[in-house]
Order: structure tokens, then sequence, then C-alpha cells
């Protein structure tokens, strides 16, 4: 299989950072775009906080973070929120326009390493990062995120599949099979692995028809949510959460 090409990728991010500087740098970035991202963001970020159900009391990392788009979401539902990424651009735009509370900071991810301590995090996330990184140095994120990460913690990693892994200079569709070998050759197990959104979808199909009427969001993401697994053949491709422990 031929690979992702990190700096395409890098350029890519930079200059969605630098178009829009808002959640559309790491959504859609087709420029026209805007409205049915309106409604990405929104079923996005629902299926995340209820997936990793955060706490009052955890310390939880967003990696991959992007311009913090999720991550700014935490500020009132956790002690501490930090979102990391490898991308410059993106940091200094979650640091200028998604920093809401003083419990919410944003780090630039340096020669693969996460510049934490042990047991520092309760909970890691990450959403749409690793289908853009090559599996050799996805293992060593996966381990590195794992270091960071308290003995009972989980990580959610949710990230777009296909059957069959298909592979582009900037995007890297595995299949479910090829996400298990890379968690367990990370040294992780997986807890449970399920879809969580599909393209194309009815809800989001509706929504792109219509006027921003975002009073819909919640039934059209609904709509979404029970027809889910419906007719999985007619489906693009899937996101799915995989959860992960250190441990048994």
């Amino acid at each position: 299989m031929s690979e992702i090409d990190n700096k395409q990728v890098e350029e890519f991010f930079s200059n969605a950072a630098t178009m829009h500087q808002n959640e559309n740098a790491v959504l859609d970035v087709a420029m026209g775009q805007e409205h049915s991202n309106v409604y990405r963001n929104y079923f996005t970020a629902d299926y995340i906080l209820k997936n990793i159900a955060p706490q009052k009391n955890q310390t939880i990392l967003d990696f991959g973070c992007g311009v913090g788009r999720v991550t700014c979401l935490l500020t009132d539902k956790v002690k501490e929120v930090i979102g990391v990424d490898s991308n410059r651009l993106m940091i200094e735009t979650a640091i200028k326009k998604f920093t809401t509370g003083a419990n919410v900071r944003y780090e630039l991810l340096a020669d693969l390493k996460i510049p934490f301590k042990k047991n520092h995090f309760d909970t890691a996330f990450s959403h749409w990062v690793f289908q853009h990184i090559n599996d050799d140095e996805a293992i060593l994120w996966l381990q590195q995120i794992a270091g960071v990460l308290k003995p009972a913690g989980k990580i959610y990693l949710f990230e777009q599949i296909k059957n069959e892994s298909v592979v582009t200079t900037k995007h890297l569709f595995r299949s479910p099979k090829h996400y298990l070998s890379l968690i367990e050759k990370a040294g992780l197990i997986t807890v449970s692995a399920f879809p969580v959104m599909r393209v194309p979808a009815r809800g989001m199909s509706i929504w792109n028809k219509m006027p921003g009427w975002k009073f819909l969001l919640p039934l059209l993401s609904k709509i979404d949510r029970l027809t889910l697994s419906r007719k999985p053949h007619m489906a693009n491709y899937f996101t799915y959460c995989f959860v992960l422990s250190k441990q048994q």
C-alpha cells in the first residue's frame, strides 16, 4: 500500500486554517460547503460528547485538536481539557478563536512526543486524525497517548473507515480490521468498536436541501442515529468509534 505524504497533509491543513480560521478548517474545507458543515459540526460534536461522557473531575486530552472546535465545548464539563496538534497554524487559530475558559489550553506537538507526564489524563480522544497518519507513526502516537493516560483511562478514536483500506496522498481510509491491527501493535486493547456516522446520511441530505434552520438540527441528527445501520452497503464510508484501554 502507498503512503500518505506528510508534507501535503501539513500544507493542506495550514491552508485550511488560513482560509477559514474557524470550524470549517477541519470539516469539509471546499468553498461552498459552509452550510453542510453546520450540520457536520453539530452532529459530530454531539456523538463525541455522548461517547466520551466528560465528567467535572476529569482532565481530558484532545489529540489532533485542529482549531479546537470540540475542545472548547468541554469548558464547563471538565476540570481541564488540553488540545494538542502538530500544525502550528491550527494551534494559533485555536488559541485566538476557541479559548473559552481558563481550563482550556492548546499545545503544539513536535518530535512525535506528547509533552505531559505519565497518568496526567483521565480520558483521551481524537476525531478524524489518524486517517491522516501513516501506520508506523500512528502506532507511535497511540503509545504516546497511552503513556500520558491513567491506568484505568480510555482512549476514544473516531475515524472514517471503509470495508477495504484506501489511501490517497492526504487521507487513509482504513478498514475496521486495519485499525484493530494497529491498536494491537501499539499494545492497547480494543474494548468496543461501532459506527457513529455514515456518509451519505438521510438527515444530512435533508439539511443540505433546506435553509439553515438550526432548530431542526436535533431532529435531523436523531434521524441519522436511527438510520445509521440501514442498508450499510449504500454508505460511501462510516465514522467508527474505537474505544481503547491500557489493560483488561
